[in-house]
């Protein structure tokens, strides 16, 4: 649509063509940028900018819908440096040039990678690989739990390596898929169960062996699953991961409390060595021949001990010293009770010479008396007061040496 004697176009109408002709003719186009002003609202949408690597200065908005940002296996971020392919158009509200993408790769580096190390960043922030985690395994375990594919050499090598190495272990499988979309979520299951027998306290294993034979880089994948690591860190019970090759390594290795480098190294590490059991043994017997010599040599002690102090002078001896611990005891006791009684003895003669110095007949014994009034009854009543008394009543006057009666005249 082009300008005509008609007049000009109104700002929409342009803004509408030149969408039309840039949906037209920018289809699926990629374009290679480094990220800058990145974010990712609420809605779920992504919305972030491409800025030309080669040293030109230009910029291109850019926005991903969030069905399509669902898809993506990565997260970006500022500073990446990505291959943006979706459909150039015009955000007719603001006139503003953009491109709408539809998928995300990463440059000079596969998405799966990057998504691995995003992953592995993030779990070693949260101290899930820290070394300090890491649980010892038990020495002689008394049941081996096993989670891998129930079919293939994987389980095959475990199983002949741990008869030979341990045959009184009893060994449970949890057989489980071990690469495809179902292989994470079987293996988390069978991990949560298999920990389920701790809480419940059933025949839980001692140890856990996870993980599969040999394949490729992408085969690996179940046991790079953040389901998995998480749920390898929260077992009760101690984790070997026995996964792929040598040179192969997973996340669940950093995870697992020890890591082998096949599942057939992983069943010698979840089982004693012939050397270690032997010098165990050996160990053992010399420990109790040590304990049972020990034990023999202090009861002869004991013995020797107790024969001595049956000797008749030990006897004697003995019987001496009680008797002299006898008669010393008895000496202080009546030591003790003579004087106790001579104490006793002056605190009565004190008490008595203060009562006696209160006494009314020490009073009488100088010469006082006292004079009662009888009534009718014989009863008396202390005389006071000459006027108390009168003609005809009967008087009993007590002296230091007996009573005096007389009538009042």
């Amino acid at each position: 649509m082009m300008a005509d004697n008609s007049g000009p176009l109104q700002v929409g109408q342009l803004c509408a063509d030149v969408k039309a002709r840039l949906e037209k003719n920018f289809a699926r186009v990629p374009v290679i940028g480094e990220v800058t002003n990145f974010s990712k609202p609420s809605s779920g949408h992504l919305y972030f900018t491409l800025r030309d690597c080669s040293g030109v200065e230009a910029l291109l908005a850019a926005v991903m819908y969030r069905s399509d940002a669902a898809k993506l296996r990565f997260a970006p971020a500022n500073g990446q440096r990505l291959v943006a392919t979706g459909n150039l158009t015009i955000y007719t509200q603001q006139g503003r040039f953009q491109l709408v993408v539809k998928a995300l790769e990463p440059v000079g580096i596969g998405v799966r990678e990057l998504a691995l190390k995003q992953l592995e960043e993030k779990l070693r922030a949260e101290g899930i690989f820290d070394p300090t985690r890491k649980r010892p395994l038990p020495q002689f375990p008394e049941r081996i739990g096993i989670v891998t594919s129930g079919t293939g050499s994987a389980i095959r090598d475990i199983l002949e390596k741990l008869r030979e190495r341990w045959p009184y272990a009893e060994v449970l499988v949890l057989p489980v898929p071990v690469q495809g979309e179902r292989a994470s979520g079987a293996i988390v299951s069978a991990l949560k169960w298999i920990n389920t027998l701790v809480i419940s306290g059933g025949q839980a294993p001692d140890v856990l062996i996870v993980g599969r034979g040999g394949g490729g880089s992408e085969d690996l994948d179940a046991f790079n699953d953040e389901a998995v690591i998480r749920a390898v860190t929260d077992s009760a019970i101690p984790v070997i991961s026995g996964v792929g090759h040598e040179d192969d390594r997973t996340l669940c290795d950093l995870a697992a409390d020890v890591r082998a480098l096949t599942p057939t190294d992983a069943a010698i590490k979840a089982t004693p060595s012939r050397i270690d059991l032997l010098s165990f043994v050996a160990d053992s017997r010399v420990r109790f021949e040590k304990a049972i010599r020990q034990r023999l040599s202090d009861a002869f002690d004991d013995l020797e001990h107790a024969r001595s102090r049956m000797r008749p002078d030990v006897l004697s001896m003995r019987l001496d010293a009680l008797r002299r611990r006898a008669t010393a005891a008895s000496d202080r006791l009546r030591g003790s009770i003579a004087g106790k009684m001579e104490k006793m003895h002056m605190t009565l003669r004190a008490l008595a010479s203060r009562l006696d110095a209160v006494s009314p007949l020490q009073v009488l014994a100088r010469g006082y008396s006292l004079t009662k009034v009888l009534d009718e009854s014989g009863e008396g009543k202390l005389v006071f007061d000459a006027a108390q008394v009168k003609a005809g009543q009967q008087l009993e006057t007590t002296v230091a040496r007996g009573t005096i009666r007389s009538v009042v005249a």
